[in-house]
């Protein structure tokens, strides 16, 4: 039973730290985005990986482009741009190991944008991550992003983002 119990708090927190993920993203707080990362690290589609808080958080900061309240391109300011999107996460699946301290995660994420009046669909794919769990709690160890179906993301990224 206390497995059981384990697995659900463990999920919970697991959930909670991806929706804040998505929530720090959309309202243009990327240093809360490098935070999630301060114990782990993206793979990146080339081999290479963003390891802790400050690469993360410089990474996101400068491909992701910002927008002003008049929707103007405007460089990253906290608190004061974001880059206008909803990011959605969906199909959480969770597998855990057996003493509940480590759980691969995969997910399914849609990005809305919206600028100019229209709320449009960006960007769809999926999280394949891993957490982990210590005395301070669950944390992403490494988090790998696949963009399985790429709308216009022009205004979204700076750069081309290859999977």
């Amino acid at each position: 039973m206390q497995r059981v119990q384990d697995i659900a708090v463990g999920r919970f927190a697991i959930e909670g730290i991806m929706f804040g993920y998505a929530e720090a993203i959309d309202y243009g707080d990327m240093e809360t985005v490098g935070m999630l990362f301060a114990k782990g690290s993206i793979l990146m589609p080339d081999g290479g990986s963003l390891e802790g808080t400050e690469a993360v958080c410089g990474h996101y900061s400068d491909i992701i482009r910002f927008y002003d309240a008049d929707e103007n391109e405007v460089p990253y300011v906290r608190g004061e741009t974001t880059p206008r999107t909803k990011h959605v996460i969906t199909n959480i699946a969770c597998s855990f190991n057996n003493a509940v301290d480590q759980a691969d995660v995969r997910s399914y994420f849609t990005v809305y944008q919206n600028l100019n009046g229209q709320n449009t669909l960006i960007a769809g794919g999926r999280y394949v991550d891993v957490f982990k769990l210590d005395l301070q709690g669950w944390f992403i160890r490494t988090r790998e992003i696949y963009l399985d179906n790429p709308g216009d993301i022009s205004r979204h990224l700076k750069t081309d983002f290859q999977s």
